[in-house]
This record gives structure tokens, sequence and C-alpha cells, in this order.
């Protein structure tokens, strides 16, 4: 019985370790007047600085791929990490939502959603054949977690 709980508690402790991963997040913030931004998931909150430039680099842990939120004073956006992205994110400031675009490992899969939750007219069948079109090319984990919601 002995062996059994130390078996399972060792695959427990591997599972916890096979999803857990790490993203590196940089980009700069144009107009920046706050020197952090944040990363957060339902569990956790990481701080990222922000230098003089506007410029920021850092690598977040994740404890599983999902839907995380980033946030820049009282600006944010839905992003989607998973192990291994390598994402960087060109703001301004003063027109964040209009500005934000990303690039690198994980650019589709967070393009996908910043159009999806910017207000589009529902009658554009090009926008909705773009999205269409650009929603299968996504990522497996990313289709997951939507279907979740």
């Amino acid at each position: 019985m002995k062996k059994l709980y130390t078996v399972l508690l060792l695959l427990s402790v591997c599972a916890i370790y096979a999803q857990a991963g790490q993203v590196t997040i940089s980009g700069v913030i144009k107009n920046a007047t706050k020197d952090t931004l944040y990363v957060r998931s339902e569990t956790s909150k990481k701080a990222i600085l922000v230098n003089a430039q506007g410029a920021f680099k850092e690598t977040v842990d994740l404890t599983e791929p999902g839907l995380y939120e980033l946030y820049y004073g009282e600006d944010g956006t839905a992003l989607f990490l998973k192990d291994g992205y390598d994402l960087t994110i060109d703001v301004d400031a003063k027109d964040f939502s209009k500005t934000l675009s990303f690039k690198g490992k994980g650019e589709k899969e967070n393009s996908f959603l910043l159009m999806a939750s910017q207000d589009v007219d529902p009658t554009d069948t090009q926008l909705a054949t773009k999205m269409g079109m650009m929603y299968l090319s996504l990522d497996k984990d990313f289709h997951a977690i939507l279907n979740k919601q």
C-alpha cells in the first residue's frame, strides 16, 4: 500500500510539471506613463517592469496553457499563453485598443483574440471569412480552451 501511495504521489508531481511551462513576453509601449504591466490568471499575477523607453521583457511561468489577462493601467486584453511562446507586444498607451499588435510565436492566437474582442460589423462577410480561416489555423490547445468557455 505504501508503494502505491508513493507511485501516485510521483505521478501527480510529474503531471504538474508536465503541464508547467514558460513563455517570454517582450515589447515596447509607446508613450508609456506607468512602469509596470501585469499578466494575470485566475490564480496568479506577474508584474513586468517597463523601462523609461517603454521596453519590457520577462519570462512568465505557466501552470497550464490557457487564457490570461494583460493589463497596463486601466487598459487590458485577453492573452492565450502556452509553453514555448515567445510573444512580442507593441502598443501605444495613448490608444491601447487600436494600436495593440502581436508578433512571434503565439501571434496568430492572440491576434485572433484581439480581433474577436473588437467591435465589428456583423454584416462584414469578408471579416467573418477571414476570422473563420484564421480560426482553422490556430493551435489545438487554443481550440480546446475556447470550447470550454
